[in-house]
């Protein structure tokens, strides 16, 4: 993988927007309610999609059902009720009365839905955690999330096609080119080791038609149309279909949330974090130790992509989530999940300081450009109701973002008057008026320990100048795939992310086992994390939080969660002496909560010899392996690195059907 490297701009201070944040946390539309009581029915709107200019179809999360929601009459006109929680809509752009959505985990499914009948009329079950969708007039894209691949589903006959097209890590969005001849998959997380000297997720290009036959029908020949995919997967059709070309991000640039393509299919968008994992975490002043990225690509002219951080001097941008073009193609809007914030751009001035920075040129490798980036183009505006903001939908009339914890929408209404000469630094003022309307979607969302914990959890407000929250490096609780030079435990060691799911019955916390217990954890990531203390009871809420997930088993796992013939004798060899796993991980939850050394100190670990034995429950989403992140797959942790056995007297002696057989077990955890 190519070294990427960073430009960091001078930018002028004066003018800087400056909010002054408290570490109290405010959720006065929230109403709170004994922990005693049953689950309260929250909303969750996660994605939201116009259809005419009054309409919303709304896909609400924790209600698992799909809204139609009138702005003018300010209620819900109808609904249709989802068989499992959904993950990702897609409306039919040329088919506006069509719907998919894909839900669930272990026995998954994507559903088409009419939405004249207000009725599901299609379903392809059986599909382990579908996610990201996109549609062409054929065929239905379906990234399965923890499988690392993109499933290709025939419209027309309503089969699934058996080959897939591979992809980087956890593809949770898409987006389609105009021309559908090209789909761009957002990977989530990186897939390479954590020590390694770039460490990022890339978005996925994958040509949809047969480049050699483009290329022999306008007479330019095979090689031109090759180039730029010399780490082609041919998986499906011809020869080229289903090429895949990573475009990689800067180094630390991870979870990406949301892409959008302008309407020429020129520029493709990516929003996400942009973590500064080489520093030691000793402060977070400046985006010291992460910082919130917009990346651009210029399909054009190819070559890399130029990521700008939507942050200020002193004000994060924590958690961005979407971003979208208006349907004229002349406004941009992002929401910031972690800030109950909206920032507006103007299309022209972005891709004018784009062209002016980058010479509209192919760049060799990908650049970044500092805090303060968009000092003098972008209006970012706080709406202290919106809790959580996360979908976003655009028509021509209006910019509508939704509060995902909050159950409320923040309407904006568009405008096309020229800006002010006092406002020239915001040419996005000619496009939007910065007062939003609220409109709550139902009565008003009742809280309980375990949803105010969640809440903070995903909180950048509760950082110092609300530069993160937990869920940065921690993203749906969690790893990021990064190594993290914490202070708990000294400093140039650091340690590989750890997920929180179920740290509360696993102790002692940190690769180290510096601390006794999830609770002291916890409390000591409010102090020297996010340097802003709290009170007992909003660590006991992200506590209860915590304690509440559930963990996924891995893709492995059968439809019916039983395990396949394959993964049952490899169970059978985990608890054999044969491989000897389970003398350290024995136990419901696959761990002795003991300290080991089996051989893994590295050069920078200083001595530390022993370290953490942690729990095998949901391994498939924790790589890369080990406390520094060195293996990147279950293989060549246990077949390379001869975890625990560093001699091979047991690993090595196993017949391939035997570690396929010992890999699908551990894959179905």
């Amino acid at each position: 993988m190519q070294e990427s490297f960073r430009i960091h701009l001078p930018f002028p201070i004066v003018h800087v927007l400056v909010v002054l944040l408290t570490a109290a946390f405010s959720c006065a539309a929230l109403a709170d309610s004994p922990d005693n009581e049953p689950k309260p029915s929250w909303l969750g709107p996660m994605s939201m999609s116009f259809l005419d200019d009054d309409t919303l179809l709304i896909m609400q999360q924790d209600a698992r059902r799909l809204d139609w929601f009138s702005l003018t009459e300010k209620k819900v006109l109808d609904s249709v009720t989802l068989p499992d929680e959904p993950h990702f809509m897609l409306v039919d752009s040329k088919n506006p009365s069509t719907a998919f959505v894909s839900a669930g985990r272990v026995n998954g499914a994507v559903y088409e839905i009419d939405l004249n009948s207000k009725k599901i009329v299609r379903t392809w079950g059986g599909i382990h955690s579908p996610w990201a969708l996109a549609k062409t007039a054929q065929k239905l894209y379906v990234g399965r999330r923890f499988h690392n691949d993109v499933l290709i589903i025939d419209l027309n006959s309503g089969n699934v096609e058996e080959k897939t097209i591979p992809v980087v890590r956890e593809p949770t969005t898409m987006v389609l080119s105009p021309d559908e001849k090209t789909l761009y998959v957002g990977n989530a997380l990186t897939a390479g080791p954590a020590n390694s000297v770039n460490v990022a997720t890339s978005i996925s290009q994958i040509s949809l038609v047969d480049k050699r036959e483009a290329a022999r029908a306008s007479g330019r020949g095979y090689a031109s149309e090759q180039a730029g995919f010399e780490d082609t997967h041919v998986q499906s059709g011809t020869d080229l279909v289903g090429s895949v070309k990573e475009i990689p991000l800067v180094d630390g640039s991870n979870v990406i949330r949301g892409m959008a393509i302008s309407q020429d299919g020129q520029w493709l968008l990516a929003v996400h974090n942009l973590s500064s994992h080489r520093t030691i975490t000793t402060q977070l002043a400046g985006g010291w130790t992460s910082q919130n990225g917009l990346t651009i690509y210029n399909v054009t002219t190819g070559g890399a992509a130029a990521t700008y951080l939507i942050d200020d001097s002193y004000l994060g941008a924590p958690n961005p989530w979407s971003v979208q073009f208006s349907p004229d193609g002349k406004l941009l809007a992002i929401t910031v999940a972690g800030g109950r914030e909206i920032q507006f751009f103007s299309v022209e001035a972005l891709f004018k300081q784009v062209n002016r920075d980058t010479r509209n040129m192919s760049l060799l490798l990908p650049i970044y450009y500092d805090v303060g980036s968009f000092f003098n183009s972008a209006k970012r505006i706080r709406v202290p109701e919106l809790v959580g903001p996360r979908a976003l939908a655009m028509n021509d009339k209006y910019t509508v973002a939704a509060g995902y914890f909050s159950d409320n929408l923040a309407v904006f209404d568009r405008v096309n008057t020229p800006a002010d000469d006092g406002d020239y630094k915001f040419p996005a003022k000619q496009f939007t008026s910065f007062q939003p309307r609220i409109v709550p979607l139902g009565p008003a969302p009742v809280l309980n320990a375990v949803r105010r914990g969640e809440i903070l959890f995903h909180d950048g407000e509760a950082s110092s100048e609300s530069w993160h929250s937990c869920a940065t490096c921690h993203p749906d609780a969690r790893v990021d795939g990064m190594n993290w030079d914490l202070l708990n435990d000294g400093t140039g060691n650091h340690k590989s992310t750890k997920s929180m799911v179920l740290a509360h019955k696993t102790p002692p916390c940190m690769a180290l086992g510096v601390r006794a217990n999830a609770e002291a954890a916890v409390a000591a990531g409010f102090v020297h994390i996010h340097f802003m203390p709290r009170q007992q009871s909003d660590y006991n809420d992200v506590d209860e939080y915590l304690k509440a997930l559930v963990p996924v088993p891995g893709p492995a796992i059968q439809p019916d969660g039983t395990l396949s013939e394959s993964a049952k004798r490899g169970k059978r060899l985990f608890h054999s002496p044969k491989t000897g796993c389970a003398s350290c991980h024995s136990g419901p939850y696959l761990t002795d909560l003991k300290m080991h050394d089996v051989g893994t100190e590295a050069h920078n670990d200083f001595g530390e010899s022993e370290f953490d034995t942690p729990s095998l429950i949901e391994v498939h989403r924790t790589g890369p392996y080990l406390h520094d992140g060195r293996y990147t797959t279950l293989e060549d942790l246990l077949f390379k690195g001869l975890h625990g056995d560093l001699k091979g007297e047991r690993l090595n002696q196993l017949t391939d059907q035997e570690k396929a057989d010992l890999i699908n077990y551990l894959l179905s955890l």
